[in-house]
């Protein structure tokens, strides 16, 4: 699996960065690395969505063989809307967003996330309680995770390897 973080910062690409290099990672061996950055993450408050979902768009699309794209945006909902474009290119990418409001400060900054979700395929949370972020990624992994079986388009073809009186009748 890989994994990027992005957040607010206010000092490069418009003020928003990768929390980890190189971005988009494999977990693997980098999961306590991971973990002690965003322990040490201080975000702030960013005034527009596009250049952190321009920077995803490019984390996403270093991994083309990713069965299951998909992001998590935690917002006021107050940065400037998504361009068309920017959205755009997440549908073709095929990336799923769910958005999370936190103290959204009333109905546009809700719907602006709930436009995000609702246009990429993905969910939309709004939460009072921070406590309740942990349960929401707990559902978002749950929505995402691929079954363990493959199970191929076209199907199996069944063979007869030893003879029983059970398949008796049943042809190859």
């Amino acid at each position: 699996d890989y994994c990027g973080l992005l957040h607010w910062d206010g000092s490069m690409m418009g003020g928003c960065s990768w929390l980890w290099n190189p971005g988009m990672c494999q977990v693997g061996g980098n999961r306590e690395r991971m973990l002690a950055a965003l322990g040490r993450m201080a975000p702030g408050d960013m005034p527009d969505f596009d250049p952190g979902l321009k920077l995803a768009l490019q984390g996403f699309n270093r991994v083309p063989t990713a069965a299951v794209k998909h992001m998590i945006v935690i917002s006021d909902g107050d940065p400037s809307p998504p361009s068309g474009t920017v959205v755009n290119n997440l549908i073709k990418l095929k990336v799923t967003v769910s958005t999370v409001a936190v103290g959204a400060h009333g109905p546009a900054e809700s719907g602006r996330l709930s436009d995000l979700a609702r246009k990429t395929g993905g969910k939309y949370y709004q939460v009072n309680n921070p406590r309740a972020l942990p349960r929401i990624f707990q559902r978002e992994a749950r929505r995402v995770a691929q079954p363990l079986i493959f199970e191929s388009q076209a199907g199996i073809i069944p063979r007869v390897r030893y003879p029983h009186e059970m398949l008796s009748g049943l042809e190859d």
